[in-house]
């Protein structure tokens, strides 16, 4: 965590732009980003801790497979599909700031939050 602290702390808040709906029926509907090149280069910092975390018999990071904002997860398929409709005729866009990354883990079948770490450049 001590890291992931020291990384948050030299890294700049990121502008990230979402841009219209997209769906993975039955799972979830949500918001695209428009440029993942923020977060790739962010991803790319967290991974200097890699060999601290192999060294120490643990997993690499590995970030997300996709990158997108959920905004409605696991519906009844009916529910689903209409939400989908409804939102596929919806134009989207809209500059946000990620200022704080969220360290989650899986226990027991959920997500559970074991960190919250700043993205505020020259804070350390």
């Amino acid at each position: 965590l001590r890291w992931l602290n020291r990384i948050s702390g030299n890294h700049e808040p990121l502008e990230l732009v979402l841009n219209n709906f997209g769906s993975l029926p039955p799972v979830w509907i949500y918001l695209r980003i428009q440029e993942m090149a923020p977060l790739r280069k962010l991803a790319d910092a967290i991974r200097a801790i890699d060999p601290y975390l192999t060294g120490n018999a643990q997993k690499p990071f590995l970030p997300a497979g996709r990158w997108q904002v959920p905004l409605f997860g696991h519906l009844p398929v009916q529910q689903q599909i209409c939400l989908s409709e409804l939102f596929a005729r919806k134009e989207y866009h809209k500059k946000i700031s990620l200022n704080v990354l969220q360290l989650e883990k899986k226990q027991s079948g959920r997500w559970q939050r074991c960190g919250m770490f700043p993205l505020v450049q020259g804070r350390l």
